[in-house]
């Protein structure tokens, strides 16, 4: 299993989303913040599966 290193940046933008989601539904926020880690993990377990396609330069 490959480890997912979250930037600073993705942490607030997850924590801004979840606090926005629990003013309308505090329940909601749990499962939203289960799925959100789940699909950041998936994300980095299969980053490296597709096909390498060079830069082009312009």
């Amino acid at each position: 299993m490959s480890q997912v290193n979250k930037r600073p940046q993705v942490i607030r933008d997850l924590i801004e989303l979840a606090t926005y989601i629990a003013e309308d539904n505090l329940d909601a926020t749990e499962p939203f913040s289960c799925s959100s880690r789940g699909n950041i993990q998936a994300v980095g377990e299969y980053a490296r599966d597709g096909k390498t396609v060079p830069i082009l330069k312009s």
